[in-house]
Parts: C-alpha cells; structure tokens; sequence
C-alpha cells in the first residue's frame, strides 16, 4: 500500500511540477509579448470559437482572437463576456499565445480569465486556451 501512495505522490508531483513550469514559460512569454509590442497598437474587437483537439484524450481549447465583427453579450456556463463567437479573425498576422491556467489535479475552465483572454485579443493576440480534463 505504502508503494502505491509513494508512486501516487510521485507522480501527482512530477505533473504539478510540469504544470509549474509550463505556467512559467506562458506567464513569461506573455510578459515577452507584451512588453516587447509598440505602444501604440491597434485595438481590436475580440471574437472567440471552441474547438475539440483530438490528441491522446479529448480535450476542449478555447481560442480567442482578434476581429473587425461588432461584439454581442455571450453567455458559455455561469460565464458572461462580450465577444462575438466563430466570425472571421482580422485581416493581418497575429502573433499567438498558448495559454494554461492550471488546474491541478481536476478538470479547469479558461473562462476563468476570460477578461485577459479578451483584452490579449483586444490588443491583437490569438490565444489558445485549454479546458483541462479530468485526470
């Protein structure tokens, strides 16, 4: 028994401190970006879509990004934003940001930073962002 709870806690360990890092590298990239942009940009409109990437377990990311289409109150769950869902990206190269909001040991929403997903695409930003499954 003592066997199976060290390799447990072995591994819990091993994916918390992954998820560390990968924070790490988002959190620093996204800084990288932001600080690195001129300071007078554009300002976009933000739309969004939701898509199922197929990988070795199914998961959802949600992918926010910048547009010229007029933005509508949206409700996805207990979350409300203005954004508009599944228009046209802009017309321009955007640079993109992968975005993991962590979730520890269960499954985790992005929407819980939807406003900085939105201000990202606001500022010309396409961030990809995943719901993290049940392990």
């Amino acid at each position: 028994m003592k066997v199976m709870c060290r390799r447990r806690a072995e591994r819990l360990s091993l994916r918390m401190g992954l998820q560390s890092v990968l924070f790490a590298i988002a959190t620093g990239t996204i800084l990288a970006v932001l600080l690195g942009r001129p300071a007078e940009t554009q300002q976009f409109r933000a739309g969004f879509t939701r898509i199922t990437v197929s990988a070795s377990m199914l998961f959802d990311a949600l992918i926010t990004y910048p547009t010229d289409t007029a933005e509508n109150d949206v409700t996805e769950g207990a979350f409300h934003f203005r954004a508009t869902r599944d228009v046209p990206v802009a017309s321009s190269r955007f640079p993109v940001i992968l975005f993991s909001h962590g979730g520890g040991r269960g499954a985790g929403t992005p929407l819980i930073h939807r406003d900085l997903l939105l201000q990202l695409a606001h500022e010309g930003f396409i961030v990809i962002a995943a719901f993290h499954p049940a392990i």
